[in-house]
């Protein structure tokens, strides 16, 4: 058989199958690497989700405890995945660590106010139950400055029980 190959001026060449390096697990606070021509640090620059880990309480303007923020749609608030170069990342979405109560638990089903802030006009943004922007859901409307709207609890049925936002 090998003369046969070899006559017929054919090589059988065998390489190792190339593999891609192992996508990289990022726990995140805010999906900036999904839309990073929008963020500028940690802030929103288009108008922005901010998700609370407790409820708005009293007379007082925003909940205590940890925040995450968010630009544009979610399909889950579990985790996202986005391609840099040639490196595959997974973006675990969780409370900002080290800002209070709830820092570092996981968003999705854990948020309990929002406040849609924009310097655009009219980013509104919906909550749903489910990812996939499915089911139960209830709208924030968006406030041009943060400081000029409090956050507002999220309704009984989605408050720890949130899975996914998408512009209204």
């Amino acid at each position: 058989m090998a003369a046969v190959v070899a006559a017929a001026g054919v090589s059988a060449v065998t390489t190792a199958p190339a593999h891609a390096s192992p996508p990289l697990n990022v726990y995140v606070g805010n999906n900036c690497g999904m839309y990073p021509q929008d963020c500028d640090g940690n802030d929103m620059v288009g108008g922005g989700l901010y998700l609370f880990y407790h409820s708005r309480t009293g007379s007082a303007q925003f909940p205590t405890g940890s925040n995450a923020v968010f630009y544009g749609d979610v399909y889950n608030y579990a985790s996202d995945t986005g391609q840099v170069g040639e490196r595959t990342y997974v973006y675990h979405y969780e409370f900002f660590a080290g800002k209070g109560e709830g820092s570092g638990e996981p968003v999705k089903n854990n948020a309990a106010a929002a406040v849609s802030c924009s310097t655009v006009t009219r980013d509104d943004y919906r909550i749903y139950y489910n990812s996939g922007y499915t089911g139960h859901s209830q709208e924030f409307d968006a406030a041009y400055y943060c400081l000029d709207a409090p956050a507002i609890n999220l309704d009984s049925t989605l408050t720890n029980e949130n899975a996914s936002q998408h512009w209204a």
